[in-house]
């Protein structure tokens, strides 16, 4: 697995938009939607399994992919990052020889560590399910994630999707429907409307960009994060 930067596509709903470094994050490779989303997904699994207090009661995880997920899986390293996903391992800050060890390591041994420490028995053939020819309803990039108790006992489950460009959607926030984002000073839905707010702003591009940018976060922390993108594109 190597790292790499990904370019996502532009999301906004009228006047909400997200930030830029959403469109451009960092993340391991090869695929946004067949790695990095899947890690997010498994990685978000755990830490609510955490957050419920049930990670310590928990004997099995197992993780059932769907559709094309499921099809190409394999070829750009879904199950990998799954089970880095599920040891709390987040795909843009990971460090990849460290990833390389560990995931060695679970092969191994069969056993994975949880985040908080608790560990369980794991083995990805008999743990991880590619179901080829069963998509899910609302996304062909599909997983079923369940943590099993004693007794084989359903502790927690979820269904996630991977959108495109390293974003993740429960079920039920797909059916919900898209909320990303948040209200801007400077909205805009295609170029022309990003150049005439510049004219009417006497901004630049990047200027009025960086005025948006200030609802997400402080101006430095967002010139940090934009040099920290640009050395992993060098």
């Amino acid at each position: 697995m190597v790292p790499v930067f990904s370019r996502n596509r532009i999301l906004s709903t009228c006047s909400r938009m997200i930030s830029a470094l959403d469109l451009f994050t960092i993340g391991i490779g090869p695929s946004s939607s067949h790695t990095v989303g899947p890690m997010r997904a498994a990685r978000r699994f755990v830490l609510d399994l955490q957050d419920a207090g049930l990670a310590a009661d928990t004997v099995t995880l197992k993780c059932d992919l769907y559709g094309s997920l499921a099809a190409t899986g394999k070829g750009h390293a879904t199950d990998r990052a799954i089970v880095l996903g599920l040891a709390g391992m987040d795909p843009e800050t990971v460090d990849v020889d460290e990833a390389d060890r560990l995931l060695d390591e679970i092969r191994n041994e069969r056993r994975l560590s949880l985040p908080g420490g608790a560990g369980i028995d794991f083995d990805a053939d008999r743990d991880l399910s590619f179901r080829r020819l069963k998509p899910l309803p609302l996304h062909p990039n599909g997983m079923h994630f369940t943590a099993l108790g004693a007794d084989d006992a359903v502790l927690l489950e979820a269904v996630v999707y991977s959108v495109g460009g390293g974003f993740i959607a429960t079920a039920e926030e797909m059916e919900k429907g898209p909320v990303a984002g948040r209200a801007v000073p400077h909205t805009f839905a295609s170029a022309h409307e990003l150049l005439e707010n510049c004219q009417s702003t006497s901004r630049s591009i990047s200027e009025l960009i960086l005025l948006n940018e200030e609802v997400f976060r402080p101006e430095e922390e967002t010139r940090q994060r934009l040099d920290r993108i640009w050395e992993v594109m060098q």
